[in-house]
């Protein structure tokens, strides 16, 4: 198989791949924004329960 992309490089990636592109790394932070704010409800930095 080959696959020919086209398009601009933020969204696909370029010669990188679409792990490379803009909407992974974007959604990639969001999701890590979201997991670090759940557990800092939670918990407070340096507690030990």
């Amino acid at each position: 198989m080959v696959m020919k992309v086209q398009g601009p490089t933020l969204l696909t990636g370029g010669s990188f791949g679409i792990e490379a592109s803009l909407i992974p790394v974007i959604l990639g932070l969001l999701v890590s924004a979201a997991f670090l704010l759940y557990r800092g409800r939670d918990t407070m930095i340096g507690s030990r329960t």
